[in-house]
């Protein structure tokens, strides 16, 4: 048995690992969630549009109904 062959990634797998270390592990955890995939998406997608908006001082999200959604959206 090979000891290298099994512990060698490949360059894709290494960047992917090296973004996902740099994203919070909660966060990568919602998006892999189903559940909750499609409301941390379009926390995103407001995040992105207030940015764009250089007129505007303050956002607030939308109401979310449960604790971990809250906790995702700080």
């Amino acid at each position: 048995m090979d000891l290298n062959s099994a512990t060698t990634t490949s360059p894709s797998d290494a960047a992917v690992s090296v973004k996902e270390s740099a994203v919070d592990p909660f966060l990568v955890e919602a998006l892999q969630n189903p559940r909750h995939r499609l409301t941390i998406l379009r926390m995103e997608l407001d995040i992105q549009k207030f940015l764009q908006h250089s007129d505007q001082q303050q956002f607030e999200f939308q109401h979310f109904p449960t604790s971990y959604l809250r906790l995702a959206a700080h």
